[in-house]
Formats: structure tokens, C-alpha cells, sequence
């Protein structure tokens, strides 16, 4: 398998270590006559190791629950490295970065997703542990190929994915059964999804049923790696006709009647069970309690485009990473090293029902085994997509997609068309990029 100049050339620089390790500098070691096997550098820095070490770890509910902190990091540290501590800070009132940054309190260690890369790397607050992942001789050549590069600029590396998210289309076996609709497959197209979506949303009595719903309204995009802004001049890339055709397919799922876009597709489809089908990103802990109450559900391959079959959104990866003013970063790169390492990432993905970042087949296919309301679904189906590759991102994107979310209403409710749609967000969005520029 093909790995890049990145992991390349980290293995050369792991094994000239390896190398000089075994064949030189060997004066006044053990077998030279009045060394002191005591005071050799390495037996130095495995005592001053294992100094007791109190780390910090920020990182909001939604990557981390307090019940998965302690079955991924806790207790494998506990067991592998037990004179490091690690204290959880949750974003909030009072901690969020930016105050803790004030407050001269920046965790070590901080999880984010990779679109927070640009934000953290303004902050100030990244840096290459690469050196210390050699040092230590930790892998780079497990990840799944491109995983590690998501979080690295210029040869530097500023953590590593502990996690993936999964597309999938989720539905309701239970609305399906009671409108005698054929149950979705693996592999359909969008084209398919809007037909089954036609026969799934309807009035009865006061309720109205929906046949399907999408995550963001830009998400239909991600498949096709379609930019945001144009690297190559700076402005906003959103007016033009590929851009075109994932509005036009978004706006075809809303001019369904009675389907247009709930408030909180999460809720419709888990609580209320009003939608028949959600393609978006992992749903496993919000349909814990919906399946303890007997909800039926299960999940098919996200649905692609004719000309990309079988061709899912990027993977978005969860992140850990060392913060620049750490004291202690060969302690948080410890912490780092057992939490990407194969038994925990066995454990998360059998007990919590996270994909892998590695590229270890046996992970994979133990996914979701421990989590019972997981059993007999279709599981496999979230590997059957190849994800599209990584679209080009700046710091501009977020902003963009506000505007997107914030215009898209319009066509919504009929007010403007999607030419119009297009040509108004893409220049707001080119005044905001120029008013950045000239603050």
C-alpha cells in the first residue's frame, strides 16, 4: 500500500534511529569498565518519566462522553502509564478556549475535529509532535491511509485521529412496515432516495410524516469535494454549476409536499419518528434510548451520485492534539500513544461505536459488537461507500456556510430561486472575505 512523503519519511527517520541505537555510542555503557548503568540517558529519562504528571484535556460532550473518557483513557492510562493524571475540562461558561487562553489555563491536550484545525493554528496553540512520535517509535504507517496528513501542515504533525465519523442512511423500519413501502437498500442513488421519499411523506389524521431528511444543507456537496472559496483567487466558489446541482437536488427533496426540512432532523427522526430516512453522520448515540423504547430502525450505504457511485462525504476525523504551551508534552503524547493504540481503538469501536482511524481490518468488523441495540443491523453498510476525497478548506468556510444556511430559507419558502440563491450568498460571501481581509 502506498503511503506518503510524510510517512515516508518518518520510517527512514525511525529506522536510522533504530540503527544508531544498535551500533553506536556505546562508550561508558554497561559493558565499559567503571560506567555507572545508573546515571545512562536513558535510565535518566525513564526516572524523571515517571514523575507523577497531572494533564489537562478539553473536550466538549459530543467527542467525548464522561462514561468513554474513562473506558478510553483513564483506565488504559491507569494500566500502561500510571504516573500520568488526566483531568477533563469541558467547554462552557468560563472555559471556553478563547478563556482559557486568558486565563493562562490552555489544557495539554485538546480533541477537536478537523475542520478546527485553521482555528486552533490561529490560536497559536498547535505543534509538530512529529519529533516525539519518532522518538518514541509510535507508527504512523497503522492510520488508514491520509487520516494522519487531515492534521498536519507542511510536514508537521499536530495530533493524530483517535476516531472517524460514518455517513449512513438511517430509516424507519417502523413507518416503512405501516405504509407498506419496500425497505431501502445498499448502493441506491439520490434519484431513488427522492422517489422513495415521495411515497414515504404524507398526512394522516394531524401528523405529518416526512420521507427524508438531510444534515446541513451544504452536506449534499461534500460528496462531490466541491470548495467553498477558490484557493487560487481567494473568493467565495459557490455560484456555478456544481454547486447548482446540489442546491437543485437539495430543493427537489424540499418541494415534496409536507417534506421540507424539519427543525431538528435528529428529533424527528429518534424522538417524534416522523421521518422515514436520514442520511448524516453517526446516529448511534442518539437512537440508545429510541431502541431501549423498542424504536425499529437500521441503516443502508449512503446514497451516492450516478457519476460517483458508492461515494460517501469525506471522513471527518476526530482529533487529539498537544497544545503548544503544554510543559509536559512527552507525557501528552503518552496519553496520545494509548489512545490511538490498537486495544483502545478495539475497545471504542466494539463499546462505543466509533469507527477507527487505523487501518485495521479486525477493528472494522468488531464495530458496535458490544453495544446490544446494535446487534443485527446492517453495519457493514458503512463501509461499503469510499469517501470522497478532502476537499480543499479554508478559514472562510464556516462563514460561508452560515451564509448558505441562513439564504437556502429563502428558497425555502419560495421567496428567491436558486440562481438568485446562488449569485446573492456568493457575493455576501466575497464582502465578508474582503472585510476580513481589510480589519
Amino acid at each position: 500500500m502506498k503511503r506518503n512523503s510524510l510517512l515516508a519519511s518518518s520510517a527512514v527517520v525511525l529506522v536510522g534511529a533504530i540503527a544508531l541505537s544498535g551500533c553506536g555510542g556505546r562508550e561508558g555503557g554497561a559493558g565499559t569498565p567503571g560506567a555507572n548503568p545508573e546515571a545512562t540517558p536513558s535510565k535518566v529519562q525513564e526516572q524523571a518519566a515517571d514523575k507523577p504528571v497531572r494533564l489537562t484535556l478539553l473536550a466538549s460532550e459530543a467527542y467525548l462522553y464522561d462514561d468513554d473518557f474513562r473506558l478510553l483513557l483513564t483506565e488504559p492510562l491507569k494500566k500502561k502509564y500510571p504516573h500520568i493524571t488526566i483531568d477533563l475540562v469541558r467547554p462552557g461558561t468560563g472555559t471556553q478556549i478563547q478563556d482559557l487562553i486568558a486565563a493562562k489555563t490552555v489544557p495539554d491536550l485538546i480533541i477537536l475535529s478537523r475542520a478546527s484545525k485553521d482555528q486552533y493554528k490561529e490560536l497559536g496553540l498547535t505543534t509538530d509532535i512529529l519529533p516525539i512520535l519518532k522518538k518514541h517509535e509510535i507508527d504512523l504507517g497503522r492510520f488508514r491511509p491520509g487520516v494522519v496528513e487531515g492534521f498536519s501542515d507542511n510536514g508537521q504533525v499536530y495530533g493524530l485521529p483517535y476516531a472517524t465519523n460514518t455517513n449512513a442512511l438511517y430509516y424507519n423500519e417502523e413507518l416503512f412496515d405501516r405504509f407498506g413501502v419496500d425497505y431501502p437498500k445498499d448502493g441506491l442513488f439520490w434519484e431513488d432516495i427522492l422517489a422513495i421519499s415521495r411515497k414515504m411523506t404524507r398526512t394522516e389524521g394531524s401528523v405529518q410524516y416526512k420521507g427524508y431528511d438531510y444534515f446541513m444543507p451544504y452536506w449534499l456537496g461534500y460528496p462531490l469535494s466541491l470548495p467553498f472559496v477558490d484557493k487560487s483567487t481567494g473568493k467565495a466558489a459557490i455560484n456555478n454549476d456544481a454547486w447548482k446541482n446540489v442546491f437543485q437536488l437539495m430543493k427537489s427533496f424540499e418541494d415534496i409536499p409536507g417534506n421540507q426540512k424539519s427543525p431538528s432532523y435528529a428529533k424527528a427522526f429518534t424522538e417524534d419518528r416522523t421521518l422515514a430516512m436520514v442520511g448524516t453522520i453517526n446516529l448511534f448515540p442518539l437512537l440508545k434510548q429510541a431502541s431501549s423504547q423498542g424504536f425499529r430502525w437500521n441503516l443502508v450505504e449512503f446514497p451516492s451520485y450516478k457519476e460517483k457511485p458508492h461515494v460517501a462525504p469525506p471522513v471527518d476525523l476526530h482529533e487529539i492534539m498537544v497544545s503548544r504551551t503544554s510543559e509536559f508534552k512527552e507525557e501528552a503524547v503518552r496519553v496520545i500513544e494509548v489512545m490511538t493504540s490498537e486495544e483502545v481503538q478495539l475497545i471504542s469501536a466494539r463499546k462505543t461505536g466509533r469507527a477507527s482511524a487505523l487501518d485495521n481490518r479486525q477493528i472494522e468488523e468488531q464495530l458496535g459488537a458490544d453495544i446490544p441495540y446494535l446487534q443485527g443491523k446492517n453495519i457493514a453498510a458503512i463501509f461499503k461507500s469510499k469517501p470522497a476525497p478532502v476537499r480543499d478548506e479554508t478559514k472562510t468556510d464556516d462563514q460561508i456556510k452560515r451564509i448558505i444556511d441562513r439564504n437556502f430559507t429563502q428558497v425555502r419558502n419560495g421567496t428567491i430561486d436558486i440562481n438568485t440563491f446562488m449569485r446573492q450568498s456568493e457575493e455576501e460571501a466575497n464582502k465578508w472575505i474582503e472585510a476580513e481581509k481589510n480589519k
